[in-house]
């Protein structure tokens, strides 16, 4: 019999070492220790086996930015785990659904997380809300198509990144669709304060440019590093782009072109990119810039559908009921009348005939705007009881900005 409790302060380092294990590595109790005061234990959840932790999940408060730009309250899931020895038990569904009851008991009309295992959380109600692309630059064929300067650039160290980068990421959040609100561990792990030995090592070998406007206030970040080496004589390195934040086009190219331009390398390799950003349009040939992956990242779990969908924004004016079918959390499912404008909607429970059935995943998939759903309608997931209903939703929920996030968590 698998039981399900909440973590106590004793109990935290036997939490992090069975989610450690789930996820094939070890933790030491220093690190452990590093944990303890930045983990909310009421947030924290495992399952146990004769007094043993075989699974484990947690959350912590944030915000995602919806179109429009509301800023919602979400809660991130993180830490999924359950051990080798007990999977296929069921043990994953248990300490799921008393999270996700905690979750609504908490009011949080949103959940989010990143599939480690893309099968895993469409059962849950999750789906693919963002996505990303992983880049390749060859700067020796690679030329702006506009002269600029790099006047306005200087190089910061980890402890003034601390002060600059969350100022700069709170302005660039508010109008990104998909960007959530990062707590200060996440930044204070990013730079190297705390986290293993491995992890401070990496965060201390990466250089950090700073961009600043007119008036000398930051408005945009690069975090990189130098890979590879020479051939022979010949300079053989890559730049390494861990993060590249703007929140104004001319402090975006003047990154890009920094990092393209930098000497001793002949590539530039950047990671979790948007799937549509400047970056081609800033060259002569854009195929210089090579896409050479395109995944999904943040997935969605709609929790109150009402108040989800009259928070956002949307690409068209019309009104559609939508009938959503949540097989994991029944009550958040129902018939919801939807009056959506790009000026805002309203959002209501109805008893109407819907115009259009879905699963409660396939709502996480298409809420933040990013994932149209008219291309999965051969699947059979989607039931229109109206000719033209999906087309419709589409219209709606596709935003003219797609959603993007590349926080890790």
């Amino acid at each position: 019999m698998v039981d399900i409790d909440t973590v106590t302060d004793e109990g935290l380092h036997a939490f992090h070492e069975a989610m450690a294990t789930g996820f094939g590595h070890r933790i030491s109790p220093e690190l452990t220790e590093q944990y303890r005061g930045v983990t909310d234990l009421s947030r924290a959840f495992v399952a146990r086996d004769g007094g043993a932790v075989v699974g484990t999940t947690r959350s912590f408060a944030t915000e995602v930015t919806l179109p429009g730009g509301e800023l919602l309250p979400t809660a991130a899931v993180t830490g999924v785990t359950v051990m080798p020895t007990h999977r296929r038990r069921g043990v994953l569904s248990s300490l799921m659904r008393t999270q996700h009851d905690d979750l609504v008991a908490r009011g949080e009309p949103l959940a989010v997380l990143i599939a480690a295992e893309a099968p895993i959380y469409g059962r849950f109600g999750y789906g693919p809300a963002t996505w990303h692309a992983d880049v390749d630059v060859d700067r020796g064929r690679a030329r702006f198509a506009q002269p600029g300067s790099d006047g306005h650039l200087r190089l910061a160290e980890p402890a003034e990144m601390l002060e600059i980068a969350p100022a700069v990421y709170e302005v660039f959040r508010r109008g990104q669709p998909g960007a959530i609100g990062r707590p200060d561990p996440l930044w204070r792990r990013r730079y190297g304060e705390f986290g293993d030995d491995d992890e401070r090592k990496e965060a201390a070998e990466r250089f950090h440019a700073v961009s600043h406007d007119d008036d000398g206030r930051p408005d945009g970040w690069v975090s990189y590093e130098l890979r590879g080496d020479f051939e022979g004589m010949r300079p053989a390195k890559h730049v390494k782009v861990h993060e590249l934040v703007a929140t104004s086009a001319r402090a975006d190219a003047a990154l890009w072109r920094y990092v393209i331009d930098m000497d001793w390398s002949v590539k530039v390799v950047a990671d979790a990119r948007p799937v549509v950003e400047a970056l081609p349009w800033l060259l002569v040939d854009r195929r210089q810039v090579k896409v050479v992956d395109v995944a999904d990242f943040l997935w969605a779990r709609v929790l109150d559908v009402a108040t989800v969908l009259a928070a956002r924004t949307y690409g068209a004016t019309d009104s559609l009921v939508i009938e959503v079918v949540d097989r994991f959390l029944p009550d958040s499912g129902g018939r919801f009348a939807l009056d959506a404008s790009p000026a805002g909607a309203s959002c209501t429970r109805t008893a109407t005939r819907p115009d259009l059935t879905l699963d409660a995943r396939e709502l996480g998939a298409a809420c933040l705007g990013g994932t149209p759903l008219a291309p999965a309608a051969a699947t059979g997931r989607m039931v229109e009881h109206r000719p033209g209903a999906l087309a419709a939703f589409d219209r709606l929920f596709v935003g003219p900005t797609p959603p993007w996030c590349h926080t890790w968590f």
